[in-house]
């Protein structure tokens, strides 16, 4: 998985998490329409980079419904700057 899908998804499971009333028999056909959506502020080149150049990253989750989304996140960049 690229980095720019994992992104995606991290922000979908906000997305998801931030609707009121939302229907979890839509998960699979909501997350398939956000990944083919383009973000409409894409600053990710900065944000991919900027890990490279640290010691130490901290990434702060809110709760535990969108976790899951988040771990993706983290896991395909934590292989990104593995190499």
């Amino acid at each position: 998985m690229g980095l720019k899908t994992a992104l995606k998804l991290a922000i979908t499971g906000n997305v998801i998490d931030f609707a009121v009333g939302y229907s979890p028999e839509r998960i699979e056909e909501d997350v398939k329409a956000m990944l083919k959506e383009e973000l409409y502020v894409d600053n990710s080149d900065e944000l991919f980079e900027r890990p490279e150049k640290a010691r130490t990253l901290l990434y702060l989750t809110d709760n535990c419904g969108e976790v899951y989304f988040d771990r993706l996140f983290v896991g395909a960049l934590k292989k990104s700057l593995r190499g």
